[in-house]
């Protein structure tokens, strides 16, 4: 019996799929407190030791709580780093090497990097559930804060939570995340780049509270049209006691306006998560159905209230649509067919590598759309949650894809984090586990496949959307394909109707995978590493665009293609593989976004829209004058004719999958103009013409009918502006190659590119070789409103500027950074005794009792509180780098004598909180001993205030 899967869905989070990032206004007024801490982080690109300890005392510190070593160490002097702020790659910032151990990762070199950040936490937050959440650090990281290790990653595509609140210091006493990556390793074959590359959250939430990803909500449609929306919330309760919690889920229009209410009373255990599931019907005109040309969003409001107190509210957006997999006759969106138009996409872009501004993923959807495609391939890992925001908001459905095809306890834990954090997003129709593995014809894969389904089941178990996988051989019963719901085949054209017809005519098929074909952007004649743009260069296992499309098109029952690619990538430089090539052909656009002349072919292909394109450029130089040029005409017309300076060459019929060439051109300079026709009518035009030599520079932030006019503060903003060459007559000149500088007042540049695989001009510069006419600079605005101005500048060229207003962006809050002190944490207290101590006696190796580990810069030590009289606070700590060093001892609290190493430096003669201050003075590196003798008749005493090193100016 043949089957259809059959399934109805809706999502969450079009804010963003990080549980960090709800929507604000969705969410209301709530006592949990969401902040991005992007800004402000320390940076060191290299190795830096993390010394072993030395004696008996140093090992025996080194494994207790707070012991992180080197740079892991809280009071680490890291007043020697850069400062950056996030996303950020730091291998895009490296030198191009011939390298053949970095070819797969575009010949730039991945070392260690270090992150350390400084915030404070205010006293009000005692008592709170506070976490991190990183949404992707690349590859293998650690995390400490305040010197504990809290955790290790090795999957650099998901991200992952890192609970504070046993840990965390309030008041002036400062918090210390410090972050080490190692990218060395490859998690993939492509250009993975290293760093915090994107956002880290820090959320302050009541004790019990909605868990992240905790909100998960799906939509079926019933019989009649009526929907039922079907809630599950996590709740956490981290307080000392049980909670009855009563649940109050509101759906909201896009206005806010409520739509349907469930509350439900449910007793949370301490300690414990608790799930309810609530259950909604919503009348079918109540619903506007999320859609590729109408992608309607919805809110989703959780609030949660412990005795008549709100203590916690959520909010996130969602979307209402069915999905229909039918093995004999394709896909269907709300109950229409779709056919896939889909491309494989890599995250990283020209100018900024893999750490891509909000807005940059938004373009590059945006960008996708313009050529026709309404499906996109997360290749070959988890997406940026900024990625599926940008999908759930422009209508493009989503294959969301796997990194690991493993079944271990890490990669389980790993694959169910991924499946909660994106399982709400409406445009995430399929979940897939692997991509071409060795194993995926055997029973391993087979095993692996069931192991990892059920994960995938139990995270999306209101909607089950269908598990796929991308299989490029082992087509039979006996291989990964048997426990599949729909089938994903990478290239491989001829094998589709066999698998179909005679293996799983039960199952949906569709291409996962194709085309592989070469192109260099703007090049029509094919040279060492440069490849024309007629669509006749593809691997030996694909095929070209057009006979790809023809084959999937013209079977009902086949769902659709994913060509492989759309953006060009850094790395995996196929089909050369070597130096010196830097990154992918395989785009219809370049690493920019800038358009090879595929573009067209694929709006020819996929659009309804009238267009007509005509390619090569005309400037192609005395030398061709009178011999014979390939002219190639797309367009979704039935016809074309062809002028050559006003001369006919003739009309003729297009074919709609294979289009027009013609071979038999004779060039002459002027104008080469196509007319496109469809049922004998005018339909397009398009021509290109001979210009002159550059004389002048031009900008904009404009991509077809794409175009950017200002620019926003606090919103990971960023403009991908282009630059190009204008003759004496105003005409762009499409083999421009001069070197142009870029100046920014009002924001900066993040980086530059061209999309030529062969340019080793680095990416993080303010200046760029134009490629065949064009270059692009990513620029971000400054955080404050006024006017951006972009100038560009080349020798012998005539100068360009843009302006751009910057606006006021409704953003999340940055947390505030801190100064760049360094505070000391490591104190021991001696027993406090009647008389005078020698403030400079030795601790005994080991002595932990005489000797008591405290804490300083969180108010009076509790040894005052059981006896008054003299003690000794004891600190050591490593002379850092520089010169006019100040200790500062703040909140002081009785009569006090600071020694540096066993030098009177400081007194104070008075029992009253004061600020006590003295110059430290010792060679960079070496330790440092203070010592401060304190004398008090009080209980509440002691070092109650920071203790720092702080840089005098």
């Amino acid at each position: 019996m043949k089957k259809t899967f059959f399934l109805f869905l809706c999502l969450a989070f079009a804010g963003s799929s990080s549980a960090q990032r709800v929507d604000q206004q969705v969410m209301g007024e709530s006592p949990r407190e969401v902040y991005q801490i992007d800004k402000g982080w320390k940076f060191y690109r290299g190795h830096l030791d993390q010394p072993k300890p030395k004696g008996h005392h140093w090992v025996y510190k080194s494994v207790k709580a707070g012991a992180g070593r080197g740079p892991a160490a809280f009071q680490y002097d890291d007043g020697g780093w850069r400062t950056v702020d996030l996303p950020h790659d730091y291998v895009v910032e490296g030198t191009f090497t011939q390298n053949p151990e970095l070819v797969s990762h575009g010949f730039l070199d991945r070392p260690e990097g270090w992150y350390r950040r400084k915030f404070r936490l205010p006293a009000e937050a005692r008592g709170k559930t506070i976490w991190l959440y990183f949404d992707g650090v690349f590859g293998q990281s650690q995390v400490w804060v305040n010197g504990q290790e809290l955790r290790k990653s090795d999957n650099g595509y998901i991200g992952f939570r890192v609970d504070i609140s046993d840990v965390a210091h309030y008041g002036d006493r400062p918090n210390v995340i410090s972050v080490k990556c190692d990218p060395g390793e490859a998690q993939g074959w492509w250009y993975e780049g290293g760093g915090i590359y994107r956002h880290v959250w820090l959320t302050i939430a009541d004790p019990v509270h909605v868990a992240p990803y905790g909100v998960y909500i799906s939509a079926d449609k019933k019989k009649g049209g009526k929907w039922q929306a079907s809630i599950e919330t996590a709740i956490e309760n981290e307080s000392e006691s049980d909670a009855r919690v009563k649940v109050v889920n509101t759906i909201l229009d896009k206005k806010g306006k409520p739509v349907a209410v469930t509350t439900r009373d449910v007793d949370a255990k301490s300690g414990e998560t608790t799930k309810i599931q609530q259950f909604l019907a919503i009348p079918e005109n109540r619903v506007e159905p999320w859609d590729l040309n109408s992608p309607n969003l919805y809110g989703i409001r959780t609030e949660l209230f412990v005795d008549g107190k709100k203590v916690d509210s959520h909010g996130d957006h969602f979307g209402f649509r069915t999905l229909e997999f039918n093995p004999q006759k394709g896909f269907f969106l709300n109950g229409k067919p779709v056919k896939f138009k889909g491309v494989c996409m890599h995250q990283d872009h020209a100018g900024v590598g893999v750490a891509l501004p909000d807005a940059i993923h938004s373009f590059r959807i945006t960008r996708l759309k313009q050529f026709g495609v309404n499906a996109y391939r997360c290749s070959h890992n988890p997406p940026a949650p900024e990625i599926l925001d940008a999908c759930d908001r422009q209508g493009m459905l989503v294959l969301n894809e796997n990194r690991f095809f493993n079944s271990g306890e890490d990669y389980l834990r790993q694959l169910d984090e991924q499946v909660r954090r994106d399982r709400n997003h409406p445009s995430v129709m399929m979940w897939s586990t692997f991509n071409e593995e060795d194993w995926q014809g055997d029973e391993r894969g087979v095993k692996l496949v069931k192991r990892m389904k059920r994960i995938i089941d139990a995270g999306d178990h209101f909607a089950r959307r269908p598990v796929t996988g991308a299989m490029s051989a082992g087509f039979s019963k006996d291989g990964a394909f048997a426990p599949l719901d729909v089938l994903g085949i990478n290239y491989s054209l001829g094998v589709h109707d066999h698998v179909h017809k005679n293996l799983y005519p039960n199952k949906l098929i569709y291409s996962s995978e194709s085309v592989s074909h070469s192109a260099s952007r703007g090049e029509w004649q094919d040279k060492k590493h440069v490849y024309n743009n007629y669509d006749n260069h593809w691997v030996g296992w694909g095929d070209s665009l057009r006979k790809t499309w023809k084959f999937v098109d013209m079977r009902e029952w086949d769902a659709g293609t994913f060509v492989w690619t759309g953006f060009d990538y850094r790395g995996e430089p196929t089909p050369v593989n070597a130096w010196p090539v830097i990154s992918s052909y395989f785009g219809i656009v370049d690493t920019c976004g800038f358009a090879k002349d595929s573009f067209y072919l694929m709006q020819a292909l996929w659009t309804d829209k009238p267009m007509a394109h005509v390619f090569p450029h005309w400037n192609l130089g005395k030398d061709m004058i009178g011999k014979k040029v390939k002219v190639g005409t797309y367009t979704n017309g039935d016809e074309a004719e062809l002028f050559l300076n006003g001369k006919t060459l003739g009309k003729k019929p297009v074919d709609k999958y294979m289009q027009l060439y013609w071979d038999d051109v004779e060039y002459q300079p002027g104008e080469l103009k196509m007319v496109a026709y469809k049922k004998g009518r005018k339909h397009a035009e398009a021509k290109v013409v001979t210009t002159g030599e550059p004389v002048a520079l031009g900008l904009e932030v404009k991509f077809d009918n794409w175009q950017r006019k200002s620019a926003r503060t606090g919103v990971s903003d960023a403009l991908p502006v282009t630059v190009f060459a204008v003759d004496s007559k105003g005409r762009r000149v499409p083999t421009a190659s001069n070197k142009v500088s870029f100046a920014v007042k009002g924001g900066k540049v993040l980086g530059v590119g061209n999309g030529d695989p062969l340019c080793h001009e680095p990416d993080i510069a303010t200046e760029r070789s134009l490629y065949n006419g064009l270059a692009s600079a990513i620029v971000a605005p400054g955080d404050e409103e006024g006017v951006l101005e972009i100038t560009a500048s080349s020798p012998g060229l005539k100068p360009y500027s843009l302006k751009l207003s910057i606006r006021k962006g409704n953003g999340f809050i940055q947390y505030p950074t801190i100064d760049g002190s360094i505070v000391l944490t490591d104190w021991r207290i001696s027993e406090i005794t009647d008389k005078p101590q020698n403030p400079n006696r030795p601790i005994a190796d080991g002595d932990m009792n005489t000797w008591q580990p405290i804490a300083v810069g969180s108010g009076p030590q509790p040894q005052w509180d059981q006896k008054q009289g003299w003690a000794t606070y004891r600190a050591l700590f490593d002379m850092p780098n520089g010169n006019n060093w100040e200790l500062v001892l703040e909140g002081v609290k009785g009569n006090a004598q600071v020694f540096v190493n066993g030098q009177e430096v400081a007194k104070k003669d008075n029992p009253a909180s004061g600020t006590v201050k003295a110059p430290v003075k010792a060679p960079a590196g070496s330790k440092v001993t203070v010592s401060v003798q304190m004398k008090s008749s009080e209980a509440k005493a002691g070092l109650t205030g920071t203790a720092k090193l702080v840089q005098k100016k």
